[in-house]
């Protein structure tokens, strides 16, 4: 028999719990708040764990305890099996959201996370104190995240959502600006289409792949812009853009808060760059999730809340429903 699985008889389900608490929290302590027991409880438990599986786990450094390399490996595997242990016991009971704790996963560009979470999160800590999130970037491999349970929703730009068992729905719409700094030298305005084709611009690539929204609408009318250089984060490109003599085309709501923090005035484009809708993405095996239900919902209502309140549209409509399709879109 495997040795590590021959220590399993002694590793009992508050154990397990026990472990995700202290790689969740950092600390003895706030595990032990967590789970209502004594810091010396959990101090034992975790030197069981330990001695049961022959390594420490978690160490301690300046910045809280941080799991070993094997802690590490353990850590994912308890979160994706907690997550779906929970789930399957409380399939058929209502989602309670104040009372609920647990970590959603969510895989965005920095620049829809940018959007998102100002939304999400306090709106998290007023309704739903428990409930944690956790954002990583977009990636080629996102899509075997969400069917694995490593990712719980993913944000993109898709005209069809990818095949395979997803399912896709609408949250927000965009259209696209040009940001430059107020200290551009090359810059005259009004911004025309001779200049903005001919001027250094920075384009962005969140998924490390050539080509953009932008370009390919500029592409179906026959037109080129001037790229001069190439990053993976929005708001990497818009500091850039604050210190250098670069145009930047970004989505109006981003170029909004960006334009509020740093040296950047946006201008309308001399031609139409067309604009994305932008949906959030998950797999039919959270479908009936009542978790992850509440959070598609929630999701879903903050954003389009957000969007409706801006001029011109002063009542707030109903998120639109899921869809299910079947050919892949890249961005």
């Amino acid at each position: 028999m495997d040795r590590t699985r021959a220590r399993l008889p002694g590793m009992d389900l508050n154990l397990l719990l026990t472990l995700d608490a202290i790689f969740q929290e950092g600390t003895v302590k706030g595990a032990a708040q967590r789970l209502g027991l004594s810091p010396s409880a959990v101090s034992h438990a975790l030197g069981r764990a330990r001695e049961l599986l022959g390594d420490a786990l978690v160490v301690r450094t300046p910045r809280g305890m941080v799991a070993t390399t094997r802690g590490e490996r353990i850590r994912q595997a308890l979160e994706r099996s907690l997550s779906d242990l929970e789930s399957l016991l409380t399939e058929d009971a209502p989602f309670d959201a104040a009372t609920a704790r647990r970590t959603f996963t969510l895989a965005a560009s920095d620049g829809t996370a940018f959007t998102l979470l100002p939304l999400l999160l306090p709106h998290l800590q007023r309704v739903a104190p428990g409930i944690r999130v956790r954002t990583v970037p977009l990636h080629a491999e996102v899509r075997a995240s969400l069917v694995a349970g490593d990712v719980d929703l993913l944000f993109a730009g898709f005209t069809q959502p990818p095949e395979g068992g997803f399912y896709q729905q609408p949250v927000w719409s965009e259209d696209f600006v040009c940001v430059a700094r107020h200290e551009h030298q090359a810059l005259e305005l009004p911004l025309t289409l001779e200049q903005y084709l001919a001027l250094p611009h920075i384009s962005i690539a969140p998924g490390g792949t050539s080509g953009s929204l932008v370009d390919a609408a500029l592409a179906r009318q026959g037109l080129r812009r001037n790229i001069t250089l190439v990053v993976p984060h929005f708001l990497m490109a818009a500091l850039l853009a604050a210190q250098m003599d670069l145009l930047l085309v970004l989505p109006v709501h981003l170029a909004r808060q960006c334009a509020a923090v740093l040296p950047l005035r946006i201008l309308p484009p001399p031609l139409d760059l067309g604009g994305y809708v932008l949906h959030q993405i998950w797999h039919e095996r959270m479908q009936k999730d009542p978790g992850h239900q509440w959070l598609r919902r929630t999701v879903a209502n903050l954003m389009k809340r957000h969007e409706d309140s801006g001029p011109g549209s002063p009542t707030a409509k109903a998120a639109p429903q899921p869809t299910k399709k079947k050919r892949p879109q890249r961005r």
